[in-house]
């Protein structure tokens, strides 16, 4: 949802966005090998290909996913209830000599009145609006208690919707709600919440075995070596199973789609977050581009020369061919 552009329900979204994402992939790197090292290669991979400026700049960098992944291994109680999700997700969120406002300060989240759960929501989701964008720290505060509070309204994934004005400037906000509702478990999830999840889940246990046959457009080392060839075009003009999408196994079993920038453009983010296009030379030395102009003309070759052949014996057979007729009009 977070990598989504417009106004889209959990139930209209297409699994295959899930592999597409970063989570997805390291998630199933920490399945498929169980091995932290593995997955950290796995996470500074990832990191390296987002700042690829041939690939099209997500709206969600791994930076910003890095202090909600830290908090999937929380230990957690059933039992607890909405207090742990307080102190699980950010232990010390009151500052006493600050002037943000604390979910802490809006019992009416936790009220028996809906009306009055989304009264709330409102005013400390408009009260943290003014916080947003000062510090990254300060904006992983604000995202993860903005998601819980919508969390708590529905007491559940039910009101998810009311996120969707505020992630336009924050998409991660959806990220932290995904987080809420994996540790509260299936019991918060609403129908759709559901069915997406479990068919997600069916994709990330799928077995892995070195013996299969990756079904990816290149692995990493192919990367790396294309790379290498410093092109802004090399990776448009591979061939691939999507034209404008390339999948990578960013590890052995770990495929990530990359959609790709349009030919003659690149996009960069400045520090603003706000995306620019600028102008890409073509680049046509390359040892690709060597070696297909050198392919084409030796196909030019072999064409004059088999057409130059074909004439030759054609001339042949209507010579002959006159021949045999003279000689039967002497007879």
């Amino acid at each position: 949802m977070a990598q989504s552009d417009g106004d889209i329900s959990v139930g209209s979204i297409p699994l295959s966005r899930a592999t597409a994402t970063y989570s997805f992939s390291v998630a199933k790197a920490s399945i498929a090998h169980k091995d932290d090292s593995v997955t950290q290669e796995c996470i500074s991979r990832l990191e390296s290909l987002s700042s690829d400026r041939r690939f099209v700049q997500r709206s969600i960098h791994t930076k910003s996913l890095h202090p909600i992944w830290s908090k999937v291994g929380i230990s957690w109680s059933d039992n607890a209830g909405a207090e742990q999700l307080l102190q699980a997700c950010h232990p010390d969120n009151k500052d006493l000599f600050g002037n943000r406002p604390s979910i802490r300060d809006y019992l009416g989240l936790l009220s028996d009145s809906a009306e009055s759960r989304v009264v709330a929501f409102r005013s400390f989701s408009k009260d943290w609006s003014a916080h947003l964008g000062n510090s990254r720290d300060q904006n992983d505060q604000a995202e993860m208690e903005i998601a819980l509070a919508a969390f708590l309204v529905g007491r559940g994934t039910s009101h998810v919707f009311l996120l969707k004005d505020i992630v336009k400037r924050n998409p991660s906000i959806y990220v932290w709600f995904g987080l809420v509702a994996a540790l509260c478990g299936p019991t918060s999830w609403d129908p759709a919440w559901a069915r997406a999840v479990k068919n997600i889940e069916k994709l990330l246990k799928s077995s892995f075995s070195w013996e299969e046959i990756s079904s990816c457009d290149i692995s990493w080392a192919e990367y790396q070596w294309l790379d290498s060839l410093d092109s802004d075009r090399i990776f448009l003009e591979l061939p691939k199973l999507l034209p404008k999408v390339l999948s990578m196994e960013v590890i052995p079993g770990v495929v990530c789609q990359f959609r790709l920038n349009s030919a003659g453009t690149i996009r960069d983010v400045d520090h603003s977050g706000a995306v620019v296009e600028s102008s890409v030379s073509n680049v046509e030395t390359d040892l690709l581009y060597k070696f297909v102009s050198e392919f084409m003309k030796v196909a030019d070759k072999s064409k004059l020369n088999l057409g130059g052949a074909t004439s030759k014996t054609s001339e042949d057979s209507v010579s002959k061919a006159r021949r045999s007729n003279s000689k039967g009009g002497r007879k």
